[in-house]
């Protein structure tokens, strides 16, 4: 069973967020603390670098949408890739990384060291499910402060990435975008968030979206697309051609290049 946050740190983490921003941000990240599973592993130095990736795994991906076309081995051998490219990369004893289907109420990998971080399969990965879009990013984005907040309590600096995957509008959640968007615009004035991403920068994070496109069906998929993201707040969006597996790559990629430099 998954162990959410104990009741009696919810109110201390409140209280943090109460200072640190609005009064908005702390009643959403208020709301959403107690469903949040906090990670288990402390890395032993200077800094931290929580990098998360949360895949769709809606029934479209798996073949439910008008071209057929069945996307899960693509996300998985993205997911596989990344997490491949991290562990080359210069900065990867610093990482922490997650990943959170967006149907599933417990991570796949929690905040693990790469050398622990579990790998997608066909056993692990089965899109069936709706696009909880918002809901999911709330609870994502709770987690990232809680973690970084703790991370800071103990001297560390934090900094953070996000890749959001989805080939589609939410379709499932009882939040809206306007409560993502209410979160990364304090972080965004807090200095906490960057358009992009700057390795160098040792407490600011990013957020990415990476949209599924049916160009095909849709040649204004990419405006859509980016509706979606600025409903949310996010900036930084990356285009993905349905038909395309190697965009889905180079998609992953790209994301976990910029944000380890």
């Amino acid at each position: 069973m998954a162990k959410t946050l104990e009741r009696k740190s919810i109110p201390e983490f409140i209280e943090d967020v109460k200072d640190e921003y609005s009064p908005e941000t702390a009643k959403i990240v208020g709301d959403e603390a107690a469903k949040i599973e906090p990670g288990q592993h402390h890395l032993q130095y200077e800094r931290a670098i929580y990098i998360a990736i949360m895949p769709d795994d809606s029934s479209s991906i798996a073949g439910m949408n008008e071209l057929k076309r069945d996307n899960t081995q693509d996300v998985i051998d993205g997911h596989n890739m990344m997490i491949d490219a991290l562990k080359g990369s210069r900065e990867a004893r610093y990482i922490l990384f997650k990943t959170h289907y967006l149907n599933s109420d417990t991570p796949l990998n929690n905040w693990v060291p790469l050398d622990k971080a579990v790998r997608m399969t066909r056993d692990n990965f089965k899109p069936s499910g709706g696009t909880p879009l918002y809901d999911k990013t709330l609870s994502l984005l709770t987690s990232v402060i809680y973690e970084k907040n703790e991370a800071e309590k103990r001297g560390q600096q934090a900094r953070w990435a996000i890749l959001l995957i989805t080939d589609g509008d939410d379709t499932s959640s009882k939040a809206t975008a306007d409560k993502v968007k209410i979160i990364l615009d304090d972080m965004r004035a807090n200095e906490e968030l960057l358009p992009n991403c700057e390795p160098d920068n040792t407490r600011a994070g990013s957020i990415a979206l990476a949209g599924i496109e049916d160009r095909e069906t849709d040649p204004n998929a990419g405006a859509y697309f980016e509706q979606i993201a600025y409903s949310m707040g996010i900036g930084w969006l990356l285009h993905v051609n349905r038909m395309n597996p190697t965009e889905m790559r180079r998609a992953f990629n790209t994301f976990s290049v910029k944000v380890t430099g």
